[in-house]
């Protein structure tokens, strides 16, 4: 019993103030490191100019090959190619050198994407001819890419960037 006069005395002796005051004081504190700093946000990432656009197979009854590339300062190309129909879609990885002649190899990641290569050429005013050459409906010639100024950002073929 001692024990619990001793509780009763110290709570009885201490003024509500003071008590609850020390109370918020501890939750408070035990909250600060519960939750911590908020993260930071990540940085922006630098703006990477790219490619979009799509062509029709040439062969009958294929569905439209799509695409969206990077270009990489170093002239590496990365980025998708995908069918219209959604039946697949590809990774692709290449070059382009100081000339504006470029090579990219696409290769099946998800269902039955397009696989070949592309090979082609872009102008100093942008203007793209390129061929691909692959497996099954992924063969088509392309007279027409649209560049966009960063493809970090989210772009439809009517606005690009």
């Amino acid at each position: 019993m001692a024990s619990t006069g001793k509780m009763t005395s110290f709570v009885a002796g201490t003024t509500s103030g003071k008590f609850v005051t020390l109370l918020g004081a501890t939750a408070l504190s035990l909250g600060a490191v519960m939750v911590g700093p908020a993260p930071a946000a990540p940085p922006p990432m630098a703006p990477i100019a790219g490619i979009t656009g799509f062509a029709q197979s040439s062969v009958p009854g294929c569905p439209n090959i799509n695409w969206r590339l990077a270009r990489h300062e170093d002239g590496k190309i990365t980025g998708i190619f995908w069918y219209s129909d959604l039946s697949g879609t590809s990774e692709a990885v290449g070059s382009e050198d100081a000339t504006g002649r470029f090579h990219i190899q696409v290769t099946s990641a998800i269902g039955k994407g397009p696989v070949g290569v592309v090979d082609g050429t872009r102008s100093k005013d942008g203007k793209v001819v390129a061929d691909m050459k692959g497996d099954g409906c992924a063969r088509d010639h392309v007279v027409r890419m649209i560049s966009v100024p960063d493809i970090n950002k989210l772009g439809t073929l009517a606005n690009p960037g």
